[in-house]
């Protein structure tokens, strides 16, 4: 983004759903954090929070909530302009580095479990140059705002010039040409009153894993339980009368069979 232009975010809410385990991934217990409400972005700002205080002892700037986690002063003492300059800025460098690091196959350093509930905003961007006439209409604002500060600066002037400091506070003068090329606008808008959601389901349990097996060969194989019972029953005496013949005796179930029929 860039100052003389004017840039429109349209946002829609989208809800995702997920399935509890055994079934699904998502953990349960997992509701609020730091940041509130609980997702995997809120998870990874609070990884962020851990490992610069890990190294800096203090942290970019107080999360909203710092009462959900375990320790709440940790979350409390934000890094003074010094310590980031020091320490904030490079351990944060060198975690985004680390984060974004695809080479590190297998391991992770943030455990961000996925949230059974997730709110999320879908961003569209469009922009657009900023017109010298809207530029023209803001003058009377800013000038309004421009004494106040004008005031303050000259106190300070004042102050200044008391301690021998002869040096005058530039004071900023609205004009169209400084408006359109230090003014910035940026409207989020809702362009969709219908909330998305999106719900994950178990297509198949175990139930239904069972019975579509057992559709599938009664329809393609004609088979069903008796059927296979009898089946395993019959490989069963086969075997056994095939043991019997081999020793070179005889099936007692069928003597009296062969002697009805004369052999």
């Amino acid at each position: 983004m860039s100052p003389g232009n004017v840039y429109k975010a349209d946002l829609s809410k989208v809800e995702e759903v997920s399935i509890t385990p055994p079934a699904g991934k998502c953990n349960p217990h997992h509701t609020t954090d730091a940041y509130g409400t609980y997702s995997v972005n809120s998870c990874v700002a609070t990884c962020r929070d851990d490992y610069i205080y890990e190294k800096c002892k203090c942290i970019q700037f107080t999360p909203p909530h710092p009462e959900n986690t375990a320790d709440p002063e940790k979350y409390q003492r934000t890094c003074s302009l010094e310590e980031w300059m020091k320490c904030g800025q490079q351990a944060y460098k060198k975690f985004v580095s680390d984060f974004v690091d695809l080479k590190r196959e297998g391991e992770s350093m943030c455990k961000c479990e996925k949230a059974c509930k997730e709110i999320s905003y879908r961003a569209t961007i469009s922009s657009s140059r900023l017109s010298k006439y809207y530029a023209k209409e803001k003058i009377p604002m800013l000038r309004k705002v421009n004494g106040k500060i004008n005031v303050r600066e000259a106190e300070m002037d004042l102050k200044k010039s008391r301690v021998g400091d002869t040096t005058n506070t530039s004071v900023y003068s609205p004009t169209v040409d400084n408006v359109y090329s230090n003014l910035m606008v940026l409207e989020v808008l809702f362009t969709k009153i219908h909330v998305e959601r999106i719900d994950e389901y178990l297509k198949f349990d175990f139930n239904g894993l069972i019975g579509n097996i057992g559709g599938q060969m009664g329809m393609l194989l004609g088979a069903s339980a008796f059927t296979v019972i009898e089946f395993i029953h019959f490989l069963i005496k086969s075997c056994w009368r095939y043991c019997l013949n081999k020793r070179g005796r005889q099936d007692p179930s069928t003597v009296g069979y062969y002697k009805n029929e004369g052999l």
